[in-house]
């Protein structure tokens, strides 16, 4: 008989039908319908200066911080094999390979050192559209069967 060594931190990972991480994608799929229009608008006419879109645009940076967190963790289903991945380090080198440079660079926060370095640059602005990467995460929110 072999015993097959787990992980400590195999116990934090996320299952593919929770209903609490359901909920979330929904949320996120809303906030990155919001992001997809409001950054590409940000990027053309300037940042906002209404309060109520500020607050709307950190919470959406703040949701997109969680979700990148909970991408670590949450099992998938290998391509290849089509089964269950619950491991958390095979999780987290797969998010690496796959998706984890686009969800970096969307959430880094490009506007803020660029305009605060540099507030005269014209072109400044357009760092925003770095937000834009998430628009495949929007893609993949939209699956049928999650929905």
């Amino acid at each position: 008989v072999r015993v097959i060594q787990k992980n400590h931190f195999d116990k934090y990972v996320i299952a593919i039908n929770s209903n609490w991480k359901w909920y979330f994608d929904i949320v996120l799929l809303i906030a990155s319908t919001f992001n997809s229009f409001s950054q590409g608008f940000f990027a053309a006419f300037g940042n906002p200066t209404w309060w109520l879109s500020i607050f709307v645009e950190w919470v959406t940076e703040i949701l997109f911080g969680f979700d990148m967190c909970f991408c670590f963790c949450q099992e998938y289903n290998d391509v290849e094999t089509y089964m269950k991945i619950t491991e958390i380090k095979k999780i987290a080198k797969n998010y690496l390979k796959r998706g984890f440079l686009f969800d970096a660079l969307a959430i880094f926060p490009f506007d803020f050192f660029i305009l605060e370095s540099m507030p005269h640059y014209p072109y400044a602005r357009l760092f925003k559209l770095f937000k834009l990467l998430r628009v495949p995460r929007l893609f993949a929110l939209l699956k049928v069967d999650k929905i």
